[in-house]
């Protein structure tokens, strides 16, 4: 180790500026367990500048030389603390980086991946150890050719480049956003993801507390599949459909009116005044002449439609829906009017169970909702409304300190994506990524659908073909979520998670529980590979699919 003679003026005082200012994280450096890995230490531009103005000039005018003393000071700040702390399980520390947060200043230096160093055999006098290439670079070159490599000399980073591109919304007609490639290396790597889960997720319905499966699930069906023709020249719908049933109170009317925000085009009706009519299209007399008016699916065409009280609707009027579901046409005959009207639509319902919910009866003795409707419903969510002390008391303090004035607001809700930004983030992913199916995925998917369509005896409406094909739908719309072209395994059990919401006496999986009580983790990644093994132990220890999943 250095002595304190040994160590150059200028990183004494950077060291000294570290420990007056970030004595915390250092403290949280030293008693990490882990020697080997990458530590970041965050510190402020502002905060530099207050500090030590001329300084702060010199890191943003010369910020690959500066960063590098950062770095420096910071190992020596380390061990003054590490010398404090050693009798507390402190752990010496060989890589901290100094991150300024500093906005639009180029900080991060370009540099490379990795290197390795060379010994240089020829019978030159002298003999060193330099990266290979130097030779030619000393006054007296030797001309060897020869280089032996020297063992463990290899020095890897974690390397991440990423684009930044300027936002459409502030350039003129006909200009081309202009972009700048950024490198992120060792500890800032993955920091910045397209698509990260929670950050996406959070953004809508922020007001209603958790229920990450259902806030999940309208992300899925707002962005949908891929529309494709099949071998018999059918069209084959890409929008997926959403239905909720859930107890009062649960939030139900909060999240079909945020959808419709989230839309570039949606009308919102209510099934307990809805006629067919209403909804597809009605014939009207105007001048002595016959003509059409479109209805609430027709005028969400290319956008979304929105049915509160779904089961308010009257049997013969919710039968008029069917067409518009499934082959997104409304066939129309009145009047001597005989044409065909485009209904390209997603439909989100909400509907109340009937009476008390019983999780022992299939959905359609549960809602009166009609097999071959509720079929058509790529995904349908079950809200109780149970009694759960520990939920009720997060609930309600998260209500209560939303009232409190003056109050810290939560972490979270800092962070989240405003509306405008979620809405462009949908309507890029939906237009730009138009993800297929991997050997893999399509494994996973086949052989969940042949086992539900095996064991699903009270739940015959929703295990039709229909299923596979939302199963399809929701795997590409989260590929898509995750700025993916390709529809991966992790991608097809998401899929699956949420159809699980919808088996509620054949769910193969335990611990999916009330979509109501569904809350963000700290780590989804982690939740994600959980409930991945879960599914595929299940799928695998099914006897007629021994060898189908690798669990690899």
């Amino acid at each position: 180790m250095e002595t304190e003679d040994d160590v150059p003026l200028h990183l004494k005082n950077l060291a000294a500026f570290l420990i007056r200012h970030h004595s915390d994280q250092l403290r949280s450096i030293t008693l990490s367990p882990d020697p080997k890995l990458h530590y970041p230490l965050y510190i402020d531009f502002a905060e530099l500048m207050n500090e030590d103005p001329p300084l702060a000039h010199l890191v943003f005018s010369h910020p690959i030389d500066y960063l590098r003393f950062f770095d420096d000071a910071a190992l020596w700040a380390h061990k003054i603390v590490f010398d404090k702390l050693k009798f507390e399980k402190a752990v010496e520390k060989i890589f901290i980086h100094v991150r300024i947060n500093i906005s639009g200043s180029p900080l991060e230096c370009p540099g490379v991946n990795f290197s390795k160093y060379w010994t240089c055999e020829s019978e030159a006098p002298w003999d060193s150890s330099y990266t290979q290439g130097d030779c030619d670079q000393r006054s007296k070159p030797c001309e060897g050719t020869n280089f032996q490599y020297v063992e463990n000399t290899i020095i890897c980073h974690d390397y991440q480049e990423i684009k930044i591109q300027e936002s459409t919304q502030v350039l003129g007609v006909g200009v081309i956003p202009r972009s700048t490639l950024v490198i992120l290396k060792d500890d800032l790597v993955d920091i910045v993801k397209a698509g990260g889960r929670n950050a996406v997720l959070r953004g809508i319905c922020p007001q209603v507390f958790g229920l990450f499966t259902l806030k999940l699930a309208v992300a899925l069906t707002l962005i949908g599949g891929v529309q494709h023709v099949d071998a018999s020249r059918t069209k084959v719908r890409g929008e997926s459909h959403l239905l909720l049933v859930g107890d009062p109170g649960t939030g139900k009317s909060q999240f079909l009116k945020f959808a419709a925000k989230l839309s570039n085009r949606s009308v919102i009706t209510t099934g307990l005044g809805s006629t067919s009519a209403g909804l597809t299209v009605t014939a009207v007399k105007d001048g002595g002449e016959w003509m059409l008016e479109a209805g609430a699916l027709v005028l969400a065409d290319g956008g979304l439609c929105c049915i509160e009280e779904f089961d308010s609707m009257r049997e013969h009027d919710r039968a008029a829906i069917h067409e518009a579901m499934e082959q997104q046409t409304i066939s129309v005959a009145k009047a001597g009017l005989v044409t065909t009207l485009s209904t390209k639509t997603v439909v989100f319902g909400a509907t109340n169970p009937k009476g008390h919910y019983d999780p022992d009866q299939p959905l359609s003795v549960n809602t009166t909702l009609s097999g071959p409707l509720l079929s058509r419903f790529d995904i349908v969510l079950v809200l109780l409304d149970t009694k759960n002390p520990e939920w009720d008391a997060v609930v309600s303090s998260h209500i209560l300190a939303d009232g409190e004035t003056g109050k810290k607001k939560d972490e979270h809700l800092a962070h989240i994506w405003p509306l405008a930004m979620l809405r462009r983030y949908i309507h890029f992913v939906k237009g730009y990524f138009r993800p297929v199916l991997t050997k893999e995925a399509e494994k996973v998917i086949s052989s969940y659908y042949q086992l539900q369509r095996r064991s699903a005896t009270q739940n015959a409406a929703r295990t039709t073909v229909r299923m596979l094909e939302s199963l399809i739908r929701l795997a590409q719309a989260h590929a898509r979520l995750m700025f993916r072209n390709v529809v991966t395994r992790l991608d097809a059990i998401t899929a699956i998670l949420c159809i699980e919401s919808s088996m509620t006496t054949s769910a193969i999986v335990d611990s999916v529980g009330n979509a109501l009580h569904s809350n963000f983790t700290e780590n989804p990644d982690q939740e994600y590979a959980k409930q991945e093994r879960l599914i595929l132990e299940k799928l695998k220890s099914f006897e007629e699919f021994p060898d189908i999943i690798s669990m690899e």
